[in-house]
């Protein structure tokens, strides 16, 4: 039983006088909803977005030299390993972190910037400060989102 000075609950406003109603007057308008997209238009979208990674970007304070690095694609991570399991069955394990290292690394036309089978050039990036090899790695890490060709992937129960 309801105690004698309360109010009954009312369940119906509509029921209600108007002192009764609550004041609902609201400038609010409902958030509009966001056009869902195809999954077509989501990966054009992405692509779009990705574009500007795949350009090649200079490598900043090497001095005189002027090296590019540039995002690769799955597929492109793929072929690099490729490459560099060729480069390893040519050349040998000797400087394998090298030719690692230059298969990221380009003149401003997009070929690589140290020729893969020459020695010399492959010592000069062994011999490289490594202040300046890690400004390499940092270029590359960057707009690979963190990753360059990990070398335990190249080793063999063989080595």
């Amino acid at each position: 039983m309801a105690a004698k000075n309360q109010k009954p609950v009312i369940s119906n406003p509509e029921n209600t006088s108007d002192a009764e109603k609550p004041n609902v007057e609201s400038t609010e308008v409902a958030p509009k909803v966001a056009k869902k997209l195809t999954k077509a238009e989501q990966m054009a979208g992405f692509k779009a977005y990705m574009a500007p990674l795949a350009e090649l970007t200079l490598v900043p304070n090497l001095g005189d030299l002027e090296i590019y690095v540039k995002s690769t694609t799955l597929n492109g991570y793929y072929q690099k390993l490729d490459q560099l399991r060729a480069l390893k069955d040519k050349h040998g394990a000797a400087l394998l972190d090298e030719r690692s290292l230059a298969l990221e690394l380009f003149d401003e036309t997009g070929a690589y910037y140290f020729d893969l089978d020459d020695e010399e050039q492959m010592q000069f990036l062994k011999d490289m400060p490594f202040a300046a090899r890690q400004k390499l790695s940092s270029a590359i890490g960057t707009v690979n989102g963190g990753f360059d060709i990990p070398k335990t992937l190249l080793t063999t129960e063989s080595d």
